[in-house]
C-alpha cells in the first residue's frame, strides 16, 4: 500500500473507484471526490460539485459550492 493510499484509508471511507499516480492519489466515495497528496487530504462533498473545468498551468479545476479543488493532470 502506497503512503498515499494509507493516509486515504485512515479516512474510513470506501473508494467506489480509485486512480494513483506518482504524484497522488484521487478515489470517488459514495459522499467524496478525495485527492491525497504531498500536501495532505483534500476532499470534496460530490453532491456539493457545480462545475469541473481546465485549470491554469495543466490543472483540472473542481468547483464546489464553497470550496474547489485543483488536481494536476500530470
Amino acid at each position: 500500500m502506497s503512503k498515499y493510499e494509507a493516509a486515504f484509508s485512515r479516512l474510513g471511507e470506501e473508494a467506489l473507484v480509485k486512480l494513483e499516480g506518482p504524484g497522488g492519489f484521487l478515489a470517488v466515495t459514495e459522499a467524496h471526490l478525495v485527492f491525497v497528496d504531498d500536501a495532505g487530504v483534500k476532499r470534496l462533498e460530490l453532491s456539493r460539485i457545480r462545475r469541473v473545468g481546465k485549470g491554469e498551468a495543466g490543472t483540472l479545476l473542481v468547483q464546489g459550492e464553497e470550496d474547489s479543488l485543483v488536481l494536476p493532470l500530470k
